[in-house]
């Protein structure tokens, strides 16, 4: 996975601690929601986001005890 969406993934969930939906990450960082989908899936696996699901929504949280920055590796 290249590190530059993962980066801009975090930043935006850095700066919505409420939490995010997939579609609201994509439209803020203009990319398409299945490839949103499948880099958050990556931060989950690397124990950086939690998915809480709501209704039919996922919404997506920084994890509290991911405070250090993301350089590519897992």
């Amino acid at each position: 996975m290249s590190a530059e969406p993962i980066k801009t993934i975090v930043e935006v969930l850095r700066k919505h601690p409420e939490g995010l939906a997939l579609i609201e990450i994509a439209r803020l960082i203009k990319m398409n929601r299945m490839t949103v989908a499948k880099y958050v899936h990556g931060l989950v696996i690397a124990n950086k986001v939690k998915i809480k699901k709501i209704g039919a929504v996922k919404l997506c949280y920084l994890k509290k005890n991911f405070v250090g920055g993301f350089h590519g590796k897992k």
